[in-house]
């Protein structure tokens, strides 16, 4: 096969250095491996000027893919998506077939996005909990003005989500200037001139800190005791001991009675001694780890 100009938004034309590091064959539980994924990673979220607020996670599959993931892990409720072009056109069907509420602003296909029309949709409509925004629009070539919209968002205390797919590695992004962004998605196979293949999603961890900070406060008030002391307690699940009368203990009855009164824990026992786990992560609100906690305090007397 003759090897042709590759003039296409992505997959893009990639190096010989590229291909040669993917002829080499690396056992995905080695050490060697470990080393490599560890380090892309870092790297990945140092390239977007992220702290040690914020993490990288890597998982296979297109932009598409990975902006659905993003949707479905950070967003809840209604989410204003500027019409850009057809990438925003995707972010809509995406986001409705999330089960989201969408709400469109009209853009002209050859303008940016204009922010302070944007900040007027926010004001006349409270119930937007975020902004999806295209970065760089693939459909149209046109790149939106992250760093005005951006502040609009945080001005009006909301939170966005940036698909950043033909963007990353090339404009820059810098998240700690950006304390609205949760998210934002990209891929190896556009600027960051990789294979096709792996989806990028750089998140920031302080909202899942907060989420688990209330919770482990509001546990350790009802008198339980979380299984993690709490300068090792990480901000995705935390572990709490069930009562010291083992006999009296059934976790997935206490799971059951959690659910009916509106709250969804895992109802498989993570340990051996009685407990119970409780997520920290996901489109939750202050209001969601309040009222969990209501739940748990409602609950307990009929378990402990």
């Amino acid at each position: 096969m003759i090897e042709k100009i590759h003039l296409i938004p992505g997959p893009v034309k990639t190096s010989n250095k590229v291909k040669l590091a993917a002829m080499v064959d690396v056992a995905p539980w080695g050490s060697e491996f470990t080393q490599i994924y560890s380090s892309v990673k870092s790297r990945i979220t140092k390239l977007a000027n992220g702290s040690d607020d914020h993490t990288t996670v890597i998982i296979p599959g297109c932009g598409h893919f990975v902006m659905e993931a993003i949707l479905r892990s950070f967003v809840s409720g209604k989410i204003l998506i500027p019409d850009t072009g057809n990438y925003s056109k995707r972010l809509t069907k995406l986001a409705t077939e999330c089960g989201l509420i969408v709400m469109s602003m009209s853009v002209p296909p050859t303008k940016k996005v204009d922010h302070i029309e944007l900040e007027k949709i926010l004001i006349e409509n409270p119930d937007i909990k975020h902004v999806g925004l295209i970065y760089s629009e693939t459909g149209t070539g046109v790149v939106h003005d992250i760093d005005a919209i951006g502040t609009v968002v945080n001005n009006n205390k909301r939170r966005m989500i940036v698909d950043a797919v033909s963007a990353f590695g090339a404009l820059p992004i810098n998240l700690e200037n950006h304390p609205e962004i949760d998210a934002f998605g990209a891929t190896a196979n556009k600027c960051l001139e990789g294979l096709p293949g792996l989806g990028i999603i750089t998140v920031r961890l302080e909202r899942y800190y907060k989420n688990m900070k209330t919770l482990y406060t509001g546990i350790c008030h009802m008198g339980l005791i979380p299984v993690i002391g709490h300068e090792a307690q990480g901000p995705i699940i935390i572990n709490v001991h069930g009562p010291n009368h083992s006999s009296k203990w059934d976790a997935h009855k206490f799971s059951t009675d959690l659910y009916e009164r509106g709250l969804i824990i895992s109802p498989w026992p993570p340990l051996d001694t009685p407990s119970f786990r409780i997520g920290c992560i996901g489109a939750v609100t202050d209001d969601d780890i309040n009222n969990a906690l209501k739940i748990i305090r409602e609950t307990m007397p009929s378990h402990f």
